[in-house]
């Protein structure tokens, strides 16, 4: 145990199987080796790699799929009649147990209503 205590990164002892993040500079994940890149399948690997936090806005091809999907929720929630909305939980559970909700966000996702 010498070995593991002398090594330390902002206060916690290296070579312990550390998962997550240390002080949002580096991210640490423990993985199972699969016998690739001189790894012995089935030992416990423990990969460090810079924390970053991805930039939802950065993305700009997603942003007209979350206006889509925010339209589609804003209708089911004020637009749709109670008649629609049962209509629409009468021919989900017709082929497959589906809430009438999910039918419709994906009929609208796909231009169908």
């Amino acid at each position: 145990m010498k070995g593991y205590t002398s090594r330390r990164y902002a206060g916690i002892p290296l070579g312990l199987t550390i998962r997550r993040s240390i002080a949002k500079t580096w991210t640490f994940r423990l993985r199972k080796g699969n016998g690739m890149a001189g790894t012995k399948v089935g030992e416990l690997i423990q990969d460090k790699y810079p924390y970053t936090v991805s930039d939802p806005n950065a993305d700009h091809c997603g942003v007209g799929n979350k206006t889509n999907f925010a339209t589609a929720v804003l209708n089911w929630q004020t637009v749709l009649s109670a008649q629609q909305k049962t209509e629409y939980n009468r021919r989900a559970n017709i082929k497959r147990v589906m809430a009438g909700y999910n039918l419709y966000i994906r009929e609208f996702r796909l231009g169908l209503t």
